[in-house]
């Protein structure tokens, strides 16, 4: 039984979404936590998205519709969060996928304590056909205060936290003129550093957000990608210069990182490299003595393994091509230790200048 305290607001941005809103929609109305209101914020959509919530909203008293004129994800994300009546905002994207006890498992996290302003989980990549495609191989376990570490690198995903609504008005939401300055698609790691920047983060240590990968997505456009960090990058570092100047420098390299595995996954090793190289040159213009520094060293070697296919989990290997939203994810999520784990968490603390 919950009280009218725990309601939970669940956000959606749609932008002609109707190839996988239902699916998105369905992960939302089946949480095991039922307190929920979801509103979808349609942002100008042509196709039949306003159709397809419409049914859901003659079934289900909880969703409820909002349309607006084109705007961008973050005003469309902003625009959801000034009507909501929860006291927390959980956002997801119009075709990612929650696990049912993610939102139950986060609210136990905050335990009425004022201090907590989100409460993240991990995320594991999908296809279009919502099939896992891993790899299971970072399962960050950072809570506290833990700004310069998300500067070093988004590990919190735009479909994964949990966040106090009151906080979110007062940061002013996504910052949606990142749109008009080639920055879109950047929009959650910044909103996450602010939140870091006031507020005590908790985690739950378990796989529950697919991450679905689309024809379409940013990440498969390296020069997109990186621009858009890029220009979150400059905003952050100048409202939090007390944040590391290591940190800063590290985020675009890491970024690059993430991309070209991306592209590595898919079969693309020229672009994989071409972003490999223009981190490693990135990197030896500020620091000549980089590839000397023994985390740095080891961080490579465990990147440069996991994109040839070298490293293997037994546990896991067996959850790739399954559906995620069938599929038990605890053989991920109580693995002792991955390969290379180590060497990451090692290089993570030191790039971000806390040891």
């Amino acid at each position: 039984m919950t009280n009218s305290k725990d309601l939970i607001s669940v956000v959606i941005p749609a932008y002609n979404a109707e190839r996988f809103l239902s699916a998105t929609l369905d992960s939302a109305l089946a949480q095991t936590h039922q307190d929920v209101e979801v509103l979808v914020v349609d942002d100008g959509s042509t196709d039949d998205t306003a159709d397809l919530v419409a049914n859901y909203v003659d079934r289900d008293r909880r969703v409820r519709y909002i349309r607006q004129d084109n705007a961008g994800v973050a005003a469309a994300r902003n625009h959801g969060i000034e009507l909501a009546r929860g006291r927390f905002i959980a956002p997801l994207d119009a075709d990612d996928l929650w696990k049912e006890e993610k939102l139950e498992a986060q609210l136990a996290r905050f335990i009425d304590d004022p201090a907590i302003g989100m409460v993240y989980s991990w995320f594991v990549r999908i296809d279009t056909a919502g099939r896992i495609l891993g790899p299971f191989d970072f399962r960050p376990r950072f809570e506290g205060r833990i700004l310069p570490l998300l500067v070093l690198q988004s590990f919190v995903h735009a479909s994964n936290p949990l966040i106090r609504t009151d906080l979110l008005r007062a940061i002013g939401g996504y910052d949606a003129s990142l749109r008009e300055r080639g920055g879109q698609g950047s929009e959650d790691w910044k909103l996450s550093c602010e939140v870091a920047s006031r507020a005590i983060i908790r985690g739950v240590p378990r796989y529950l957000v697919g991450y679905r990968q689309v024809e379409d997505s940013m990440s498969r456009d390296p020069r997109r990608a990186l621009a858009s960090h890029i220009a979150a990058v400059g905003d952050i570092e100048g409202s939090h210069p007390e944040v590391p100047d290591s940190a800063y420098r590290w985020s675009e390299t890491t970024h690059a990182v993430w991309v070209g595995a991306n592209h590595a996954r898919q079969g693309q090793y020229r672009t994989a490299m071409s972003l490999g190289w223009w981190a490693l040159r990135r990197q030896l213009k500020a620091d000549r003595l980089v590839l000397a520094r023994r985390p740095f060293r080891r961080y490579v070697k465990f990147r440069l393994l996991r994109a040839a296919g070298r490293f293997r989990s037994d546990p896991t290997d067996r959850l790739t091509g399954q559906p995620f939203a069938s599929t038990d994810l605890s053989p991920a999520d109580s693995v002792p230790a991955y390969p290379g784990e180590a060497a990451r968490y090692r290089f993570m603390t030191v790039a971000a200048g806390l040891e």
